[in-house]
């Protein structure tokens, strides 16, 4: 990926993921790679207080150890990405009343969880098996990506 770094002092250096790049596509997806459509929750709440699910095409890319996401299912730029190493993946119950029967979350103790839904139950647990299995497999190694938006706004921030 298209991957720059910057650092907080000479002693930290952080990768950044630069939203808007290709999604991996081919070589870059094998093994537990998995694309489709889930549910993100939005990171703030609208103006009643309620977080709004927004349906994303998501792309699971084991070599970047990251889940892509873009608002259509033929865009081949991401729009956000979710870094999976150093991450715990849970499953969660369906929000009642809702078009999605489960899903799952992503949380990193430094980080913004996500919080992603599906439509189906065998789709959501091979999901869950899959990126459990991407986070499992991550070396160790520099801290978590940090995915720049375009408006200059990191993923794990709110907008202002």
């Amino acid at each position: 990926p298209h991957i720059l770094a910057f650092s907080i002092s000479p002693a930290v250096c952080i990768p950044v993921v630069v939203l808007g790049m290709d999604i991996p596509t081919g070589s870059d997806l094998s093994g537990n790679a998995k694309s489709g459509w889930l549910g993100k929750e939005a990171a703030t709440a609208g103006p009643f207080g309620v977080r709004q699910i927004h349906p994303r095409f998501c792309t699971l890319s084991p070599s970047h150890v990251t889940i892509y996401y873009a608002k259509k299912a033929a865009s081949r730029k991401a729009t956000g990405a979710i870094p999976l190493r150093g991450t715990t993946i849970r499953r969660i119950p369906p929000k009642k009343g809702k078009k999605y029967t489960g899903g799952f979350s992503i949380s990193h103790p430094e980080r913004r969880s996500f919080l992603l839904y599906g439509t189906n139950e065998a789709d959501i647990a091979d999901w869950v098996a899959k990126v459990s299995a991407v986070a499992a497999q991550a070396e160790p190694g520099p801290p978590p990506y940090t995915a720049a938006g375009t408006d200059g706004r990191t993923v794990d921030q709110p907008p202002s």
